[in-house]
């Protein structure tokens, strides 16, 4: 007895009796509630965009003690993976802005002509042999 009061250890697994009893269970129930949440965002990441994405679950446990009496709080963090940006690439120009093609490279096709509306004689001048 403690101040009158019946003791009652945690017993001799002080981490999982603290981890059980933090907020009643519920610190336990929205911690695997959040590992299904980061396993979940990692997959869906690695599906679209391959790689190694990375997540993390960070628990801090606050200890107080105040009157002979722990008070236990905790904090969590998540956090899921970055998503994944594509790599754009353009071309500086001599005024400062950036271009899509390449301005040393000529145009293949002359302005207004594509593959599909190019003269019939584009083949034979671009050496196309069929």
């Amino acid at each position: 007895m403690l101040n009158g009061q019946p003791v009652v250890p945690l017993g001799k697994r002080p981490w999982e009796d603290l981890m059980a009893a933090a907020e009643d269970g519920n610190l336990l129930c929205e911690l695997d509630e959040q590992v299904v949440r980061v396993v979940h965002a990692l997959r869906t990441q690695h599906d679209k965009a391959g790689g190694k994405p990375k997540g993390s679950i960070t628990v801090k446990i606050n200890m107080k003690l105040e009157n002979q009496v722990m008070m236990v709080t905790a904090d969590v963090q998540t956090k899921e993976p970055k998503r994944e940006r594509t790599t754009t690439f353009l071309y500086p120009l001599k005024d400062n802005t950036l271009a899509i093609n390449n301005p040393k490279q000529g145009d293949l096709f002359p302005a207004g002509e594509s593959p599909r509306t190019a003269p019939a004689d584009t083949e034979a001048r671009m050496g196309v042999v069929r």
